[in-house]
């Protein structure tokens, strides 16, 4: 599963120094089965919303964040596989 968060950036920030750390604005979108979905339901919350209206000096870019309930099972399955 994948958390989708959107930040809002100063135009200024490039893409890459785009995090939740320098962001001006971070929300917490819906849940994605996997990263392709991650991407699409991330637009379309965009989309939804008021947040696609943003002033001019600012962008908006959607991260995709494994949940930490996958990394755990993640986590198991190779401890598993380790110990056979």
């Amino acid at each position: 599963m994948f958390q989708i968060i959107i930040l809002i950036c100063a135009i200024g920030l490039t893409p890459a120094d785009c995090q939740k750390e320098t962001a001006i604005d971070v929300f917490r979108g819906p849940v994605a089965s996997n990263e392709v979905m991650c991407g699409l339901h991330g637009q379309a919350f965009i989309a939804q919303t008021s947040l696609a209206r943003h002033s001019s000096g600012e962008y908006v870019k959607i991260r995709c964040e494994r949940t930490s309930g996958v990394r755990e099972a993640l986590r198991r399955r190779l401890g598993d596989e380790r110990d056979e």
